[in-house]
Parts: C-alpha cells; sequence; structure tokens
C-alpha cells in the first residue's frame, strides 16, 4: 500500500526513465500484520535513443507490514515494514545485451493520520523513511561490468483517500536523502 519510491536504473552508459505497473496480492494474517506479493513490469525509456532497445522489464517484490495505533491516540497510526524487491532489465545497443540485475533489502517506517470525515470519504496522509541495501549487477554473457552494493536512505510522502469502502486511491511523492531525484505515485485498491 506504501511503496517505498522504486529508483531510475542506471550504469556509466545509459540514464533509464521508467513508467512501472504494478499489482498487489495481500494476504492479511490478522489486522495488523499482512504480507504482499507484488510483481510488476518497467517501460524504460532511454535520454539517448541512438540504436538501444529496452524490452518491458519484470519486477517482483515480497513485503510484510505490520500496522497499529500509535499510543492512545487513535487518529494516528504507525506502519513497519521489510521486504526483498528484484527486478530485470536487458539493454541492447550495437549487437550487444547487457544484462541488468538488482535486488533491493528495504526496511523502514513512518507514520498515518487518519482524518475522518461526514461522507464516506476518508484522508489518511502518511509519511515514511526507508532504508535500502541494494545488490547491482550489470554484465554479458561473458563479461561482468559491475558487481556492487550500495545504501539509499529515501522517504515518501502522500495521501490515502477512500472514496468507498471498497476503492482506495492513493497519492504519493517519494524522495531520495542523497540525491535528487523525486518519483511520483498514483495508484488505485481495490478491496
Amino acid at each position: 500500500m506504501y511503496d517505498p519510491p522504486a529508483q531510475s536504473h542506471r550504469n556509466a552508459q545509459h540514464r533509464f526513465r521508467a513508467q512501472n505497473i504494478r499489482g498487489s496480492l495481500d494476504y492479511p494474517f490478522n489486522r495488523s500484520l499482512k504480507i504482499s506479493f507484488i510483481p510488476g513490469i518497467a517501460f524504460l525509456n532511454i535520454a539517448r535513443q541512438d540504436s538501444i532497445d529496452v524490452p518491458p522489464s519484470p519486477s517482483a517484490e515480497l513485503r510484510l507490514t505490520a500496522t497499529g495505533p500509535f499510543h492512545a491516540e487513535k487518529a494516528l497510526d504507525y506502519f513497519v515494514r521489510g521486504g526483498v524487491r528484484g527486478n530485470y532489465t536487458q539493454v541492447h545497443s550495437g549487437g550487444r545485451t547487457l544484462h541488468y540485475v538488482n535486488v533491493n533489502l528495504t526496511g523502514g517506517g513512518g507514520f498515518i493520520f487518519k482524518l475522518n470525515t461526514a461522507t464516506q470519504w476518508q484522508f489518511n496522509p502518511f509519511f515514511g523513511v526507508f532504508y535500502s541495501n541494494i545488490w547491482q549487477n550489470t554484465s554479458t554473457t561473458r563479461q561482468r561490468f559491475v558487481d556492487d552494493t550500495y545504501n539509499l536512505f529515501t522517504g515518501e510522502a502522500g495521501v490515502e483517500i477512500q472514496a468507498s469502502p471498497t476503492t482506495h486511491i492513493i497519492g504519493s511523492i517519494g524522495f531520495s536523502f542523497q540525491t535528487s531525484e523525486v518519483i511520483y505515485n498514483v495508484g488505485i485498491n481495490f478491496r
């Protein structure tokens, strides 16, 4: 439900802009704990287009989320989340195929403020901070160019709007504390 920002794929030669489509299959263990499987596909655009082909890139995430009331305040909840996400990208350029594999191990948490209205509409602003350890591998079938790990601190602020008991609209802005990247997310949940 509350996604940390997905980072753009990078290497020394290419800079990608991604448009992601992701779905979520959730299984609640109880009212405060759920596990989610989130498959996705990314459509990547490269800033330089000279004879570069990038097919759609698959991704998958497994996430565990716990929520609950923060202290005795009923309008303020907390959430804690951990997960692992992997994505794979191919880039065909100049008769050579590069393979990009990223695996993100992410954990973090934040707060959800519940604003109830006299109508069925509810507004739930949220803010979270996340830490990711990312393993990145770039290679051809014969040569490895990058095999590295790095850490990333990110944040996300947004609002979940409950339009009906079964429809939720989520908008958020994700950002990095270490770079100037800003990522906009829009989603619809049907329950």
